[in-house]
Parts: structure tokens; C-alpha cells; sequence
């Protein structure tokens, strides 16, 4: 009896130890990879490159509201200026609004705006890729002001 309990004692100690390591270790063996570039065919020659132009500054404004702005309505307008080939997506907690950009740029869009701080987060995309995302802090009183 005294023999049974050592040695099932002794294996679940060994199997545990083993199953430590490799919870430890297993990630770190899996995501070695190997070098083997050398068993691709290299081009000795070498072509005249162009230099990597310049990426576009995108333009991106909130005209309105300003940040931390006290509201008294239960919606705001909030509108700027955008790429007009761009997408701008107003979030808040509660609700995501896509905006109509103008041909021009400009952007108008009305929201819902909860009592106490609120906070949104503006974002421009444009082919499908983020470009400027704004944080906008905005405190809504019942209070006349």
C-alpha cells in the first residue's frame, strides 16, 4: 500500500513537471523557425530602385463642437472637414453614426448626447484604411446655461 502511494505519488509529480515545461517552454520551441534564405536563388544584379514617395497628409478638423464643450440639447451637431472620398464615423458608447461627407469636405451630423460627460470618437477612413481618429469630451447639463 505504502509502495502504491510513492510510486503514483513519484509519476503524477513527473507528469506535472513535464506538463509545466512545456506549457513554459512550448511557445518559444513552436515560433522557432529556421533561416533557410540561403536555399533561395539570389540576384546578383542590382536595378536603380525609386526613392518611396512621400505619403499624403490627409486633413482632418472638428469646426464643431470644441472639446469639453457644455450642451443643454439632448442631440449635438457635430461638423468639420473631411476628404470628401472619405468615410467618418461618429462613436459614442451607445451608437455609431456614419456622417455624409460633401463634396466639398464638410461633414454635419446630429447625435444623441446622454446628461453628464459624454465622450465620441470621430474617425475619418478612407479606402478602407483608418486615417485620423479624434476624441471629443463634451458634458450635457439639463441646467438652462
Amino acid at each position: 500500500m505504502k509502495k502504491d502511494f510513492i510510486v503514483a505519488l513519484s509519476l503524477g509529480f513527473a507528469f506535472g513537471l513535464g506538463l509545466a515545461v512545456m506549457v513554459l517552454y512550448a511557445p518559444k520551441i513552436l515560433s522557432f523557425r529556421p533561416d533557410l534564405s540561403f536555399l533561395t536563388k539570389k540576384n546578383n544584379s542590382t536595378s536603380p530602385t525609386a526613392a518611396p514617395s512621400p505619403s499624403p497628409v490627409y486633413k482632418f478638423e472638428i469646426s464643431s463642437p470644441k472639446d469639453q464643450a457644455l450642451i443643454s440639447t439632448d442631440k449635438v451637431d457635430i461638423q468639420g472637414k473631411a476628404d470628401p472620398a472619405s468615410i467618418v464615423i461618429i462613436s459614442s458608447p451607445d451608437t455609431d453614426t456614419i456622417a455624409k461627407v460633401n463634396r466639398d469636405g464638410s461633414f454635419k451630423e446630429s447625435v444623441p448626447i446622454d446628461e453628464g460627460a459624454n465622450i465620441f470618437f470621430v474617425s475619418a477612413y478612407m479606402d478602407g484604411q483608418l486615417q485620423v481618429k479624434k476624441e471629443l469630451n463634451l458634458f450635457m447639463t439639463a441646467e438652462k446655461l
